[in-house]
């Protein structure tokens, strides 16, 4: 593959690089809406919500991640994602991804101004529903 059709991805949280690669095509999830990044990107800082991270070569997806939020740091070059914590696909589970969200939901019964637990339960929904529709598949 050549250098002119890929751009440089970096996928870190604070306790590891989770992919340092060349990519085709990666497609992010921001707060404003999906962003697909191709090689000669236009520049961007970007919040990222929780969601999945597509990463594409040869024209089809090779590695998808579930994300809890982040920022994004993207230009003509590279894109680099800062992100809280990464679940490699394959590394997810409906049934617990539910259990959690029960635990979380009755967890605020109690403590419905709580906005710690308000933030788990958003991203336990968009754990779930990144399991039972990936994106772009």
């Amino acid at each position: 593959m050549s250098e002119s059709t890929t751009f440089q991805l970096d996928f870190i949280t604070p306790e590891e690089v989770v992919t340092s690669k060349r990519a085709e095509m990666v497609v992010v999830p921001a707060v404003e809406g999906d962003i697909g990044v191709l090689p000669g990107h236009s520049q961007i800082i970007a919040r990222l919500r929780p969601g999945m991270v597509c990463v594409f070569s040869n024209n089809e997806i090779q590695e998808r991640f579930f994300i809890e939020g982040g920022i994004a740091e993207i230009n003509a070059e590279y894109c680099v994602l800062l992100i809280e914590k990464a679940i490699a696909e394959k590394s997810l589970n409906v049934d617990l991804a539910a259990q959690e969200l029960d635990d979380l939901r009755e967890k605020t019964t109690n403590n419905q101004n709580d906005e710690h637990l308000v933030k788990k339960i958003m991203i336990a929904e968009a754990k779930i529903e990144a399991i039972n529709y990936p994106p772009y598949s």
